[in-house]
């Protein structure tokens, strides 16, 4: 199986030795851990990062 290395779109870092072949193109970047999908398979799609409190400091928060 071929393997490939792919920049990442949003920070730029470069991902060595990756099975995009596998995957589908889809690669998570070792450095900022964004999802993508590789140009050589197809259109880029940036998928949003979503990080939340824990339940514990939210009902903090609102008491």
């Amino acid at each position: 199986m071929k393997t490939y290395d792919v920049k990442c779109p949003i920070c730029g870092h470069v991902n060595h030795n990756l099975f995009l072949e596998e995957t589908d193109g889809w690669m998570e970047c070792e450095k900022c851990r964004s999802m993508a999908r590789s140009e050589n398979f197809g259109e880029m799609i940036r998928l949003p990062i979503v990080k939340l409190k824990p339940y514990s400091e939210y009902k903090a928060a609102h008491a």
